[in-house]
């Protein structure tokens, strides 16, 4: 299988399911990894791929995304939300089976949700409290 058939096998599953098991199935190649530079024509490599949840969109899951990363083959869960007309990645946590599970990530998603959030809009952004949390002395 060459590369432009990998890719647009890749692009064709654009969804995967939201549970232990399918997380743990999903693979990926280097070859998953590669694009071409339209500027320079050359073949290039991606640091990490974001693949969505099929999730329902008025639910807490909605922008939740799993993130494989190219060197290492982790997978973590990270939110895309937008606040101030950008869009904005938050990392919930590796995943790790038996320890940070999609039960985890569901919990702190929530309670990220519940806190930052006003009838679906984001009103405080999470990246800026995590670093207030950090910075400001208890």
């Amino acid at each position: 299988m060459n590369t432009e058939q990998k890719a647009a096998l890749l692009k064709s599953v654009k969804t995967i399911k939201f549970s232990d098991n399918a997380i743990e199935k999903f693979s990926l190649t280097d070859d998953d990894f590669v694009y071409t530079d339209l500027a320079t024509q050359k073949i290039k490599f991606k640091k990490q791929i974001y693949i969505p949840f099929s999730v329902e969109k008025n639910t807490h899951l909605k922008g939740l995304k799993l993130c494989v990363f190219r060197n290492t083959i982790t997978k973590s869960f990270v939110v895309q939300y937008w606040f101030n007309k950008k869009a904005n990645y938050y990392v919930l946590g590796k995943f790790i089976p038996g320890v940070f599970t999609t039960k985890h990530c569901s919990e702190k998603l929530f309670e990220l949700v519940k806190s930052h959030t006003d009838n679906g809009l984001w009103v405080v952004d999470p990246v800026q409290t995590e670093l207030d949390k950090k910075r400001l002395i208890p």
